[in-house]
């Protein structure tokens, strides 16, 4: 308990330093617009600083958004600041869904942004599986926590191989592909999910999965974005199309969104 204490207060401290760079918005409900409408900054700044458990989660979705978009100037410190966040809240509220959701997010992305050595040697890949195999435990039916497996799965064969991922982390492109799957049944209409699945079946074998992936990304043209980061997301992908012809910059372009190039 003392330990768990400890470690509260240097989240807190931390967090405060963060969230004194800008100023913040007033209450949860600006913070939430803010993200809602692709200020990110601000969603993340006043979030952290409003300090409630739901401000920090928007402040954590809002870092983890820049990440993902490739809009973070510090991809590995943004997702350590949202990890912190989430960590914060799960302090208080150890069975919070959503800040169980988002520590498992920016822990991949913590562990996508270190080199494929430095990740090897600190057994990154191995602990991003175990938290997201939690989460799946914990959520079984939020088709997010499978989507994280995939993209696990899927992420890792893509930096090392399908011979060296599997022998190297346990990394299955059929168990990807099933996490995904199980992932679109939960969440059929979600544009992120849907937009990572094809891409990193473009990625994994054009030759087998290119047809399929482009049909994907077309129904993710034809779908409503439900706030900024599916817009921004649903964009990449409409110019990511527009390269599908063109082998090299296809495979640049995809390689770049599936790295946090946005």
């Amino acid at each position: 308990m003392r330990a768990q204490k400890i470690l509260a207060a240097a989240i807190t401290l931390s967090l405060l330093s963060f969230a004194g760079q800008a100023h913040p918005c007033c209450t949860e409900i600006e913070a939430h617009e803010a993200l809602r409408s692709g200020d990110f900054e601000l969603a993340a700044s006043s979030g952290a600083q409003i300090g409630t458990v739901k401000s920090r989660l928007i402040a954590a979705e809002a870092l983890s958004a820049k990440v993902l978009l490739g809009m973070a100037e510090d991809a590995r410190g943004s997702a350590r600041t949202a990890l912190e966040l989430s960590e914060s809240v799960l302090l208080e509220e150890p069975q919070n869904t959503d800040a169980q959701f988002q520590y498992a997010l920016a822990d991949g992305f913590i562990t996508r942004a270190t080199s494929p050595f430095a990740a090897w040697r600190r057994k990154l890949p191995q602990k991003t599986k175990e938290t997201v195999d939690a989460l799946i435990l914990s959520a079984p039916n939020d088709g997010r926590a499978h989507a994280l497996l995939g993209a696990w799965h899927m992420g890792i064969l893509r930096e090392t191989g399908e011979k060296n991922g599997a022998k190297w982390f346990g990394a299955d492109a059929r168990a990807g592909q099933a996490a995904y799957a199980r992932a679109l049944v939960l969440r059929p209409d979600d544009i992120i999910i849907t937009s990572n699945y094809a891409l990193s079946l473009a990625e994994l074998d054009f030759e087998t999965h290119g047809e399929r992936a482009r049909a994907m990304l077309v129904s993710v043209l034809a779908a409503a974005p439900k706030d900024a980061v599916e817009r921004e997301v649903q964009s990449r992908m409409r110019e990511i199309l527009t390269l599908w012809g063109d082998e090299s910059a296809r495979a640049k372009r995809i390689e770049r969104f599936l790295d946090g190039g946005g």
